[in-house]
């Protein structure tokens, strides 16, 4: 899994971590700062063809509120694959990535099917438990992100968001 080759010992700080096409149903949390490389590293969804894709799914037997990924470190880059939250509608809200961290790059992916955001810059805090802040080097280009908020839509709220930076 994804994960488990960011958990695995001998991937430290500065590593280069590449993943093959295929469907990853997984929660995934960034602890290190790494490279994270899809199939579709530096290629732009919104111009042109695309290679078989890393498709990153909800895993099954979650419930309540999901992040696919979440970063919490710094110096991370995220580059090349798609995430689908389209499995995982009965969730009181998702998102694709959630970044806690400075010098994040989120770049050349698809984000599609979630219903709260899509990608997510917070000013929280997760360690000191706090707000307020400030996230600095955030680098969210050459996204294409797809029915934000689509399931939403069935309980009455419309929230979803397809970025947002807050306290960047």
């Amino acid at each position: 899994t994804i994960q488990a080759a960011i958990d695995e010992a001998t991937t430290l700080n500065g590593y280069i971590v590449n993943v093959d096409a295929g469907t990853y149903p997984e929660i995934i949390t960034v602890n290190k700062e790494l490279t994270i490389l899809g199939p579709n590293v530096g290629i732009n969804p919104n111009t042109t063809g695309r290679n078989p894709e890393a498709k990153i799914t909800y895993p099954t037997g979650l419930s309540g509120y999901a992040q696919m990924m979440t970063v919490i470190a710094d110096n991370v880059t995220i580059d090349g694959f798609t995430f689908d939250g389209k499995d995982y509608i009965d969730a009181a809200g998702t998102s694709g990535i959630l970044g806690y961290g400075n010098n994040i790059d989120v770049k050349n992916n698809i984000v599609t099917n979630f219903n709260y955001v899509s990608v997510w810059i917070s000013s929280y805090d997760p360690v000191n438990s706090g707000n307020g802040f400030y996230r600095s080097d955030i680098d969210v280009t050459n996204n294409y992100i797809h029915n934000a908020d689509i399931f939403n839509l069935t309980n009455g709220s419309v929230i979803g968001y397809g970025v947002y930076m807050q306290g960047a």
